[in-house]
């Protein structure tokens, strides 16, 4: 039983992929197909999803920063711009 809920999290956290067998009797239960469960589309590209998240992020705290906070996140951003050049 532990093998099989480590397999079941494994899949959960996508660290491992079911076999088409798998996905096939994962159809049949469910009453769709194969081509159903599976995407159409490539998945979004992880790192373009992170730099939107991270341009937001930074754009509404600069917005919304004080003096103080700024005099906090220059140093801060500048730091981490030297670990880029």
């Amino acid at each position: 039983m532990t093998q099989a809920l480590t397999y079941i999290g494994r899949l959960e956290a996508a660290w491992a992929a079911p076999g088409i067998d798998l996905v096939n009797r994962l159809a049949a239960g469910l009453g769709t197909t194969v081509s159903d469960l599976l995407p159409a589309t490539d998945p979004p590209d992880p790192v373009r999803l992170l730099r939107e998240q991270a341009q937001r992020l930074a754009n509404e705290l600069i917005a919304a920063a004080d003096r103080e906070t700024l005099q906090l996140l220059v140093p801060l951003l500048a730091r981490l711009g030297d670990g880029l050049r």
